[in-house]
């Protein structure tokens, strides 16, 4: 986990942690059948700058992680709901372009999770 809610600003992201916690330790790490990524964002101003405050999370196989999401997108999107895939898209392209990720890049660190 990349928090505990003690270290975090905003008391709904430190709520979040602590109900998700004891549920992530639950998850075996060898098992096939379960995945979970957790994330939550709060905009917190710093120095009268806006900043965001994250905490992230995920156990189990990306795979199982990579087709449910592939599933809940494709539901929203059959429903004509393209915000959570329209707001992923733009974060990839956004990184893709400021760290100038490619391919070739990605393909070396990166061990593909679809089937």
């Amino acid at each position: 986990m990349s928090a505990n809610s003690d270290q975090l600003d905003n008391k709904i992201l430190a709520a979040l942690v602590d109900a998700v916690e004891p549920v992530i330790t639950e998850i075996d790490a060898s098992s096939d059948e379960i995945g979970m990524l957790v994330i939550g964002g709060a905009i917190l101003e710093e120095n009268g700058q806006p900043s965001v405050q994250t905490f992230t999370t995920s156990a189990g196989y990306f795979s199982v992680i990579a087709e449910a999401l592939y599933a809940e997108l494709a539901n929203q999107i059959s429903e004509d709901n393209f915000n959570l895939f329209n707001t992923i898209r733009q974060v990839v392209h956004d990184l893709e372009e400021d760290l100038e990720l490619d391919d070739e890049v990605i393909d070396e660190h990166t061990t593909r999770v679809l089937h």
